[in-house]
C-alpha cells in the first residue's frame, strides 16, 4: 500500500507478501517506513500527521529520511539561511567580507574553481591545508599574467544569492580595444569591431563617432587600464599572502584552535588587501566613487550613494552588493586617497618651487 500527501512521500511496505509495490522516484525529500516497532518520528521538527481518510495509522512504523538535492535546492537554502543572518551593520559586513573573498583565490573556505564554499572542518588534514594554500597562491600568480594579457574571471553572487563569475578584461585586450574603437571612431564606422552593426546616414556616422570616442577614452584607457593594473597588483600581493599562510597552517593547523586563527587573521588580511586595492586611483571602489551619470544629472559620490545593492546595468556595480556599509567606506577611503594624492603633489610641486629659488 502506498500512502502519498504533499510536500513527501510515504511508502509502506506490505507486511503478509513480503513484497514492495513499484515506487516512482519523487522530486524532493523521500520517507521511507521499517518495520520495528518504534513510534513515527517528526519530520524536520514537525510531526508528520496522514492526511483525512486514511485507515491505517502508522502505529509501530519508523520513519527514515533520505535527501536528494539539486541547484535549485541548494540556492534555495542559501536564501533562507542568508535571510536568519543579523541584518543592519552586521549584515552588511557579513556580505561585504564575503565579496571580497569571492573575487580572488585565498579565502579557507572558498573553493571558486567549483563555486563552492566548504566547510571548515574538511581542513583538519594537513595536506589539505598547505595543499589550498599553495593552490591559492598558484592561482593568484596565473591570474597576475592572465591580468596582463586577455582578463580572468571574478565570482561573485547575484540577487537571489548564488555564486556567478563574470570576466574582466586584461592590460593587452583593454588596449586592444582602444585601438579598435579609435579607428572605428575615426573612419565614422567604416570600419567596426566584430559583432557591431555599420552606421548608415550622417547622423549616425557622428553618433557613432561620439559614441566609439567616449568608449576609447573613458571605458578603455580612463578606466580599463588602471584596473587591469590594480587587478594584476593585487594578485601578486595575494600570491605572496597565500605564501605567508603555509608556515602557520603547517604549525598552528594541527590544532582546531590554531587553524581558526590562521583562518581568520589570514581571510580579514586579505579582506583588508582587497580594501586598500579597491580605493586607491584606479581601484574598483574608486572608479564607483567617482562615477556620475549625465542622464541622471547625478554627481560623483553621489550617484554611488544612491545606487540600489544590487545593479546589473552598470560593470562597476555588478559584481557587489552595493549595501550601505560598502558606500560608506569605500567613499571614505577614495576621499582619503585623494586626500593623500593631492597633498603629495602639492608638497612635491612646493619642494620644486624651494629648489629653484635657490
Amino acid at each position: 500500500m502506498k500512502i502519498q500527501a504533499p510536500p513527501v512521500t510515504i511508502a509502506l511496505p506490505l507486511r503478509d507478501s513480503g513484497s514492495r509495490p513499484p515506487q516512482r522516484k519523487p522530486a524532493g525529500e523521500v520517507f521511507s517506513l521499517a518495520e520495528d516497532g518504534a513510534a513515527p518520528s517528526s519530520v524536520l521538527g514537525k510531526s508528520c500527521p496522514l492526511p483525512h481518510g486514511q485507515p491505517q495509522p502508522l502505529t509501530g512504523l519508523n520513519l527514515e529520511r533520505s535527501v536528494e538535492t539539486s541547484p535549485d535546492q541548494v540556492a534555495e537554502a542559501y536564501r533562507r539561511a542568508d535571510a536568519l543572518k543579523p541584518g543592519g551593520l552586521l549584515g552588511d559586513m557579513g556580505k561585504y567580507k564575503d565579496d571580497q573573498l569571492l573575487r580572488n583565490p585565498g579565502g579557507d573556505a572558498y573553493d571558486l574553481r567549483k563555486r563552492t564554499v566548504e566547510d571548515l572542518r574538511q581542513h583538519g588534514s594537513f595536506s589539505r591545508r598547505i595543499g589550498k594554500d599553495l593552490s591559492d597562491a598558484w592561482e593568484n600568480a596565473k591570474r597576475f599574467f592572465q591580468n596582463l594579457a586577455f582578463g580572468s574571471e571574478l565570482a561573485h553572487r547575484d540577487a537571489s544569492g548564488k555564486i556567478r563569475t563574470t570576466r574582466r578584461n586584461g592590460l593587452l585586450g583593454t588596449l586592444g580595444n582602444f585601438l579598435k574603437n579609435t579607428a572605428s571612431a575615426l573612419t565614422l564606422g567604416l570600419y567596426t569591431p566584430e559583432g557591431e552593426s555599420k552606421p548608415s546616414g550622417l547622423g549616425e556616422r557622428v553618433t557613432h563617432f561620439l559614441k566609439k570616442t567616449k568608449e576609447a577614452l573613458l571605458t578603455d584607457l580612463v578606466q580599463g587600464v588602471p584596473s587591469s593594473v590594480n587587478r594584476m597588483g593585487k594578485n601578486l600581493i595575494l600570491a605572496g599572502w597565500n605564501l605567508a599562510e603555509v608556515f602557520p597552517d603547517a604549525t598552528l593547523g594541527h590544532l582546531d584552535a590554531g587553524r581558526k586563527t590562521t583562518t581568520t587573521v589570514f581571510d580579514n588580511g586579505q579582506v583588508l588587501v582587497e580594501y586598500l586595492t579597491d580605493v586607491i586611483p584606479g581601484g574598483d571602489a574608486w572608479l564607483r566613487v567617482h562615477a556620475g551619470s549625465l542622464r541622471g544629472l547625478k554627481a560623483p559620490i553621489v550617484y554611488n550613494l544612491s545606487k540600489p545593492e544590487h545593479s546589473t546595468d552598470d560593470m562597476r556595480w555588478d559584481t557587489v552588493r552595493n549595501t550601505p556599509f560598502r558606500k560608506t567606506i569605500e567613499t571614505l577611503g577614495a576621499l582619503l586617497a585623494d586626500a593623500v594624492i593631492l597633498g603629495a603633489i602639492g608638497q612635491t610641486l612646493s619642494s620644486g618651487r624651494h629648489s629653484e629659488d635657490r
